[in-house]
């Protein structure tokens, strides 16, 4: 009981002040374990609170912007993240959510921008490897790439210009060989197939400023060649 009332006053003062303490420490001895909470600033302004256990983070680590609002939160369980993790941008707007248990990701980790618009969705099984569809997309909401993971290894890829048309589709072996593959160019049009892990295609950017052309053999890439865009 004297220890569990220890903790809770400790975490009364593992709040939000307006003046943090940057470089602070305080320990306590509870018991057997020794308690140590950290303050540290950076140049910014900004600053973070966290509490060790034995040497140990356990508790919440929060962030804070240099005009007190919030900035990230993660959960620490005996040294190791178990939680969500959040994070907001300065203005309020919730950017991150990300499940953690014992260490590992685990479920639906998703990115926003400002004004919650979405920016990347990832999926991980229970073994904290990448499982299933990731999504990214642009700040003006435009798809930018659509991946699937098989036990943490990327299996195929989609990826799309700014105007929505396709740019790159990719599947590729458990050895990362690239076994098919389509080009476009920014206007829809074909410029290259794989078969079988060989063939020429001629990439494009994202943004349409660099073009290569590239040349596959059994899964691997043989040749490239950076082109004058067009």
């Amino acid at each position: 009981m004297k220890m569990l009332i220890l903790l809770l006053a400790l975490s009364l003062s593992y709040t939000i002040t307006a003046n943090p303490k940057c470089g602070s420490t305080t320990r306590e001895i509870i018991g057997k374990d020794t308690v140590e909470i950290t303050i540290e600033c950076n140049k910014s302004g900004d600053w973070t609170i966290w509490r060790e256990v034995n040497g140990e983070l356990h508790d919440s680590i929060k962030s804070f912007y240099s005009n007190g609002a919030k900035k990230q939160l993660s959960i620490f369980k005996y040294g190791k993240e178990h939680g969500v993790r959040q994070g907001w941008t300065r203005n309020g707007f919730l950017s991150g959510s990300q499940p953690y248990r014992d260490g590992k990701p685990y479920g639906r980790h998703e990115e926003w921008y400002s004004q919650g618009k979405p920016k990347q969705v990832t999926h991980f099984n229970d073994d904290g490897h990448k499982h299933g569809l990731e999504e990214t997309w642009r700040e003006d909401g435009t798809r930018q790439d659509s991946v699937f993971y098989v036990n943490g290894k990327m299996a195929e890829s989609m990826s799309y210009y700014s105007n929505g048309k396709p740019r790159v589709h990719e599947r590729v072996d458990e050895d990362f060989k690239l076994v098919t593959g389509t080009s476009w160019d920014p206007k829809g049009k074909i410029t290259g197939t794989i078969r079988n892990g060989s063939g020429t295609w001629v990439i494009y950017s994202d943004d349409a400023k660099l073009v290569s052309r590239e040349t596959y053999k059994n899964g691997k890439r043989i040749q490239s060649v950076n082109l004058k865009t067009p």
